[in-house]
């Protein structure tokens, strides 16, 4: 078995002993390796697992990160998809009610014309 079959299966079994145990410290160690393993180049990975104080503080950055409440512009529903879209806004996205004030308005200008016109026959 090779040197890096070796270290997968280590990861693995860390992987199974966190998220079966109740060590807190220990599920946020393997949750931040997950999620820095790709990022970042070897020689600095290396030195933060080295050394405990900066590991502890690279946690303790990646827990602010990640609990830290997300703007309101960064929400995901404000997101659009990888292809440009246009900017939607709630009131680009209701449905336009049709108007009939205008309608109402000729009608009614229209019944007191008649109306006039029938009151002035009648009393002439």
């Amino acid at each position: 078995m090779g040197a890096f079959n070796r270290i997968d299966v280590q990861f693995q079994e860390a992987m199974h002993l966190a998220m079966t145990s109740q060590n807190k410290e220990l599920a946020d160690t393997v949750a931040w390796y997950r999620a820095h393993f790709d990022l970042l180049p070897p020689e600095l990975m290396r030195a933060i697992l080295t050394d405990d104080e900066f590991f502890t503080k690279a946690v303790t950055v990646w827990d602010n990160e990640r609990f830290s409440p997300k703007p309101a512009s960064e929400h995901v529903a404000l997101q659009g998809s990888p292809v440009e879209l246009p900017v939607l806004s709630r009131k680009s996205l209701r449905q336009r009610k049709p108007s009939y004030e205008c309608a109402l308005i000729w009608s009614l200008i229209a019944v007191a014309l008649v109306t006039g016109v029938v009151i002035w026959l009648v009393a002439s």
